[in-house]
């Protein structure tokens, strides 16, 4: 079949070699993470807190990824039999596919 009729004269291609599909389309990814983190207290109370950042460049051409995470964490000692360990963490990330 060509062009809907059967028995047409089909396209003429040169034969040659052709570049790899998948050398145009695809691409060098590239991942690049940063990250903080401090912590501190005393002997009864502590604290942490943390920052980190993802940047991603997909293999795919148009994918993308943007990530922030934030983490805060408290500990206190109330008494000798009680204490209180608090943790948060929120991430925000934005995908492109």
């Amino acid at each position: 079949w060509v062009n809907g009729v059967v028995g047409g004269t089909p396209v003429q291609y040169e034969y040659k070699a052709y570049k790899d599909p998948s050398e145009i389309f695809f691409r060098q990814g590239l991942i690049s993470n940063t990250s903080v983190q401090v912590a501190g207290g005393s002997d009864k109370t502590g604290f942490n807190a943390s920052f980190g950042y993802t940047d991603e460049e997909g293999f795919v051409p148009g994918n993308n990824l943007q990530k922030y995470n934030f983490g805060l964490g408290l500990n206190s000692a109330i008494s000798d039999k009680l204490s209180v360990n608090s943790s948060f963490t929120f991430a925000i990330t934005d995908l492109v596919s």
